[in-house]
């Protein structure tokens, strides 16, 4: 009896202590609404933190996008069953109806120093822009084209004021385009790296009218800003490309200074592709006769792994390491399976 007795005691001691620790774990433990909360404070945290650098610009539409969104017009159904003058008026009216809707621009003081309040402007496309160093520029992660912007005016809103800003060039194969702001504004973006695989980021939609918490797997179809948590500019997404900012400064740079990328010729065609798990890597489709390319020893079918010790992933990577080589440049490619380091000699146009 006294046995069982020193047995009741310590168990029902236990069950106190544990019924005790799950009672206290049930009032400790967040709830969902407080963890949704608590990611909710931290996606703001990090908004604002990257929102000094964030502009929005207001300029025509690049050539190359009227005429993609021209194909993917649902009246193109009809191309050869209709009046093509009459198909032209309806898409022209189509257009026009489009833009009837006036945008709002800020408050801006005149000349003689009175406010005239809000003032309806005619919409225009909108575009997502980060000022750069010295703080005077701002580069949009879109090939505009010189001709498109000529004599037209270009709007850049830095926290809610409309600052004038001129063309200064645009690199199509890195899909950059460089404005010069009227006054120096804003804050200049950190310029990161490439995020690692599963880390999360956030995403801000190419036309700056919303962005979203994801998880990084290498790349995105849509044209987005990607920031990671520590508030940097990782770099440029778009159509399963990638430009990290750290390799997009040498473009930037060049873009300010000449109004072009003055870059090394090395003669070779490339081609991105996909791999099964959904990476992407660079291959070179033919190789010019009598080019750097050829005299170091690169050929059709191999596929570029680094250039100079950097991995190239893409099309736009590789673009932005050459814009910056010249001289004697190490290429590691593969080849059959195999290894190859090759050596080339880079000279800037």
């Amino acid at each position: 009896m006294i046995g069982h007795r020193r047995l009741v005691i310590p168990l029902l001691v236990a069950l106190c202590a544990c019924w005790s620790t799950h009672s206290y774990a049930q009032t400790t433990q967040p709830s969902s609404s407080s963890v949704l909360s608590q990611i909710s404070s931290e996606s703001q945290k990090l908004f604002k933190q990257v929102h000094p650098s964030l502009v929005i610009v207001q300029m025509p539409s690049p050539k190359w996008l009227k005429l993609m969104m021209e194909e993917n017009d649902p009246l193109r159904r009809w191309d050869g069953r209709i009046d093509p003058a009459l198909q032209r008026r309806l898409m022209q009216q189509q257009q026009a109806t489009a833009n009837l809707g006036p945008a709002t621009m800020p408050s801006v003081p005149d000349p003689s120093g009175q406010n005239q309040g809000d003032r309806q402007v005619d919409s225009a496309p909108r575009f997502l822009g980060l000022v750069v160093h010295p703080g005077d520029h701002v580069v949009v992660p879109m090939f505009v084209e010189r001709e498109t912007v000529v004599d037209q005016p270009i709007t850049v809103i830095v926290s809610g004021k409309p600052v004038l800003a001129k063309y200064v060039g645009a690199d199509l194969k890195t899909n950059l385009t460089v404005l010069r702001l009227n006054e120096s504004a804003g804050k200049p973006a950190d310029l990161g790296t490439k995020p690692g695989l599963g880390a999360l980021v956030m995403a801000l939609n190419a036309n700056g009218e919303s962005g979203q918490l994801l998880v990084w797997t290498g790349g995105m179809q849509e044209s987005t800003v990607v920031v990671t948590v520590d508030g940097r500019i990782a770099g440029f997404s778009r159509a399963g490309q990638f430009l990290s900012g750290e390799n997009s400064k040498v473009v930037i740079d060049q873009l300010i200074q000449f109004g072009a990328v003055k870059r090394a010729t090395l003669g070779v065609w490339l081609q991105q592709f996909s791999r099964p798990d959904g990476s992407t890597g660079v291959g070179i489709a033919k190789v010019l006769e009598d080019s750097p390319a050829a005299r170091g020893g690169l050929k059709a079918g191999d596929t570029v792994v680094s250039l100079n010790g950097q991995l190239m992933t893409d099309v736009p990577t590789f673009a932005a390491a050459i814009a910056g080589g010249k001289g004697t440049t190490a290429v590691e490619v593969s080849r059959d399976g195999k290894i190859i380091n090759c050596t080339v000699t880079l000279a800037q146009e």
